[in-house]
């Protein structure tokens, strides 16, 4: 792009167009490079979208935005302005359907990573979850976020917006089988999370 960052997420729909998640918004493109639908993240009145992007089955998309907020973290030494993600769903026309923000549903003094913890230079802001990926799961209606500085990933009821599940250290679920000499541990930073339908994950 012209700020010197590239276009984040591209995946292929059921009927061979591009989706294409930019700053200013989503662009489904066919194979020859047309634009056969665009949304704005104006139009949502947000100031931008981030990582990623998916098509529902019914219509309409799912897609990341952040807001900021003066959150008390003592072990940061008192109030902080932390930036925490937004999910957001959009009709066909960008228009705001449903909105879900890490800061009503999460945590707001967890910063378990030296990511998390280091303000941004330029601002002192902190990046508190960094969402890279969202993934829309229509067998029960539900979502996964992927939160880059929580070092999780976490389940997302769409109906009721409670969350499920986090997987990740602190989370709802056991390592087991652990080998001492592998070291083996929770992954960190993940992307890209995907649930197979028996249930296991690919991150």
């Amino acid at each position: 792009g012209e700020d010197g960052h590239t276009d984040r997420d591209l995946k292929m729909l059921p009927d061979g167009n591009l989706l294409i998640t930019v700053r200013d918004g989503l662009r489904v493109i066919d194979l020859a490079g047309n634009t056969v639908a665009e949304v704005s993240a104006a139009d949502a009145g947000v100031g931008g979208f981030h990582h990623d992007g998916v098509r529902l089955p019914g219509g309409g998309y799912l897609t990341l935005t952040s807001e900021q907020r003066e959150v008390d973290v003592p072990a940061l030494g008192g109030m902080v302005r932390a930036r925490g993600d937004i999910v957001l769903e959009l009709d066909e026309g960008g228009r705001e359907v449903w909105r879900w923000s890490c800061f009503d549903h999460l945590d707001t003094t967890r910063y378990p990573t030296a990511l998390s913890r280091t303000p941004d230079q330029r601002t002192g802001v902190y990046d508190w979850t960094h969402a890279n990926a969202v993934v829309y799961l229509e067998e029960d209606d539900s979502i996964l976020l992927s939160l880059r500085h929580q070092n999780q990933v976490i389940k997302i009821d769409r109906g009721t917006g409670d969350v499920t599940w986090r997987l990740g250290r602190d989370g709802d679920f056991v390592l087991e089988n652990l080998d001492p000499a592998v070291g083996n541990t929770w992954f960190f930073s993940q992307h890209a999370p995907d649930m197979a339908a028996d249930g296991t994950s690919l991150i």
